[in-house]
């Protein structure tokens, strides 16, 4: 029990410092990264414990990645609404990771709610799920699994397959908390991930994204025309700003479930 109360107060220190970090030094890849983290994971618990602590959520906090992908989403959200469609696509390449330059505002707001959906699961949940399973050479070998899949092959890239699906369920599920707190449609947001999220086994990352899509009452669509909530609404620059702040209720629910197992493990030693 004293682990589990350790590696919740530790997940929240390491939401703390994501919110600060907005992306690695320059020339630092995320997988080298994550292999050095791996090596020296329980270097954290050789140092003073309130020292150790703070170096194991930093540690910790570099499997993580939203807030670079929350500014992405903002800039992205902005330039849309203001009208600036050239800039909008600019702003879109890194985070859609395709051609933009013939997209329209739909499909800008339908790729940016789809990435936040994505990188909910993989950059947020999942690391923090894998920390508490396993502790932090869980978050580290899940993080350079994730980094390395392409160059490791297709045995690789089954195993991350793998490793998504249930953090990919959790983050669904959040969203339709997250939904019903901030007034969206939540009744439908469940619906639509029973209904769509029940083919996650084939793909992870419709868990979220029908979360989000019934949520908003929108069909997103990404660059392999994989299409969730069919025959709704195409989304508009407005669906961004609300798929937001879902995203930061459901990160503050991922908080809140952290601190609240880290108390319970404190009143069980």
């Amino acid at each position: 029990m004293k682990e589990i109360y350790r590696r919740g107060i530790t997940g929240v220190l390491s939401l703390l410092l994501d919110r600060n970090l907005e992306q690695l030094p320059e020339g630092w890849s995320p997988s080298a990264v994550s292999v050095v983290g791996l090596l020296f994971a329980k270097a954290p618990r050789l140092m003073p414990a309130n020292v150790g602590i703070w170096v194991e959520a930093g540690l910790l906090s570099t499997t993580l990645g939203m807030n670079r992908v929350r500014r992405q989403v903002a800039t992205l959200s902005r330039r849309l609404e203001q009208g600036d469609l050239p800039g909008a696509r600019r702003a879109g390449l890194p985070l859609l990771l395709r051609d933009t330059s013939d997209l329209g505002e739909s499909e800008l707001a339908s790729g940016a709610i789809t990435a936040l959906a994505d990188h909910a699961a993989d950059d947020l949940i999942a690391p923090l799920f894998y920390y508490l399973l396993l502790g932090l050479p869980g978050a580290m070998f899940y993080r350079m699994a994730v980094c390395m899949q392409e160059s490791l092959g297709p045995n690789a890239e089954t195993l991350v397959h793998w490793m998504r699906l249930i953090p990919s369920q959790i983050t669904g599920a959040l969203f339709v908390d997250a939904a019903f707190i901030e007034k969206q449609n939540g009744v439908r947001a469940w619906h639509i991930l029973r209904r769509d999220g029940s083919m996650a086994l084939g793909a992870p990352h419709l868990a979220p994204r029908s979360a989000l899509a019934g949520a908003l009452g929108v069909e997103l669509a990404d660059k392999d025309d994989i299409v969730v909530d069919a025959n709704e609404r195409q989304p508009q620059p407005a669906d961004i700003g609300r798929a937001q702040r879902m995203f930061h209720t459901m990160a503050a629910l991922a908080a809140g479930i952290m601190l609240g197992i880290s108390l319970i493990a404190r009143r069980r030693r």
